[in-house]
């Protein structure tokens, strides 16, 4: 298969198998790259307009291959396609810009009434052709650079890069207009606002989408969901290590309890516990498993309740039935462990613990504590905290299931 990258000028017809068109920016680069996310199968090599294959090369490649060759053509050229590639535009669309353009000359025109006109010559110039819009919008902030409504201009161009899978392209313009060209209001809506959202899902590393959720609560905190900007903001916090900044944020989401965040139900319960842990002690954790499951059964043959107490975790330890939700308001009860282990019965403990399937989290068979419920699975769990390496993957006793059903 041959993909063609046209984005400029020719006179020579192009029949490749694809053509993806786009508009020069200056940027031989970006279009040389511009093909690779694009292709669906693995190619074998591209080639510039210039270059050639010698005849010898091409046929000893294709003898070493059993499966199709791939082959990826990307033509640089300069400009936009002529009439002699593409069809004849409609002529009304033409007559209509040709309008618009009288239209502009007509004095007394406020400088909205001549946004709104471009407006609708760049509406009519990307119904002929991409290129036609971009250049045209791009050509103007070039030569008005004193333009009010430029940031808005090139949000047009932004957006019309994302809608056709340019995301690199529309990130450096909503960049660009964000950094270097003042704010407008088009419809009510601020053009730098517009453009943040944009960023925040855009940006390519953790650093520049804290910077531009920052950005986003100290400039619009009255346009935004404050809860749902906070989680983001802890999440990106994370993934570039600043943990003490990530566990301020998800305080703060933790003050905004109406916050709904898509595709995570219960996350409240899960940050508060994340929270919880953070600001604990962390002594009660042990590097392995089976050292924290030998010291508990040790603390009970020797009826040491209280250091069995201390190996419990101090943040979200959890007592629940197998049909109780651990995050239910009585999932917690303050329970005297001390009084079972006192008592006339006789705790025994499985040989081994079970290792769940996600080898994070592991039970222990345990039975003897009541006649009520006689049986308790002792719930461990591996602690995740990369905040702090020396603990980060260490076990801790999380919690306690009654019954025998699971």
């Amino acid at each position: 298969m041959l993909m063609t990258i046209d984005s400029g000028q020719t006179h020579t017809a192009i029949k490749p198998g694809k053509i993806v068109q786009l508009c020069w920016i200056n940027s031989y680069n970006c279009a040389k790259n511009r093909p690779f996310p694009r292709t669906t199968l693995p190619y074998a090599f591209a080639l510039e307009r210039i270059e050639r294959v010698p005849f010898s090369c091409y046929y000893s490649n294709m003898r070493k291959f059993s499966f199709p060759l791939i082959l990826m053509a990307i033509l640089v050229l300069s400009g936009c396609l002529s009439s002699a590639d593409q069809a004849d535009p409609n002529r009304s669309l033409q007559n209509t810009i040709r309008q618009f353009h009288r239209d502009l000359e007509k004095p007394g025109l406020s400088s909205l009434e001549q946004a709104i006109i471009r407006e609708q010559i760049a509406i009519y110039k990307g119904q002929i052709s991409t290129c036609e819009m971009i250049r045209y919008v791009t050509d103007h902030v070039r030569q008005n650079p004193d333009d009010q409504f430029n940031s808005y201009y090139l949000y047009r161009i932004a957006l019309t890069y994302q809608e056709q899978g340019f995301d690199e392209l529309a990130y450096q313009f909503y960049h660009r207009i964000y950094t270097q060209f003042p704010d407008v209001s088009w419809q009510n809506h601020s053009i730098h606002f517009l453009s943040l959202q944009q960023l925040v899902q855009l940006a390519n590393n953790g650093s520049n989408r804290v910077h531009y959720l920052q950005e986003l609560l100290n400039q619009y905190p009255d346009k935004i969901e404050r809860g749902l900007v906070y989680f983001q903001l802890a999440n990106a916090l994370e993934s570039i290590g600043e943990y003490n900044e990530a566990m301020r944020a998800y305080e703060s989401f933790l003050r905004l309890p109406n916050t709904l965040v898509p595709g995570h139900p219960g996350i409240h319960h899960t940050i508060r516990e994340k929270v919880a842990f953070h600001h604990s002690s962390k002594n009660w954790l042990r590097p392995d498993l089976d050292i924290l499951v030998n010291q508990i059964k040790n603390k009970k043959k020797k009826k040491n309740g209280r250091a069995l107490v201390n190996l419990q975790a101090k943040a979200n330890f959890f007592s629940v039935s197998w049909h109780q939700d651990r995050y239910d308001v009585n999932a917690r009860p303050d329970f005297n462990l001390l009084s079972f282990l006192y008592g006339d019965n006789r705790i025994r403990f499985a040989d081994s613990v079970e290792l769940m399937a996600n080898g994070n989290e592991a039970l222990l068979r345990t039975w003897g504590w009541s006649p009520r419920i006689p049986t308790w699975f002792l719930y461990f769990r591996k602690v995740h905290y990369p905040a702090n390496p020396e603990i980060h993957g260490s076990w801790e006793w999380a919690g306690i299931y009654f019954g025998e059903t699971r």
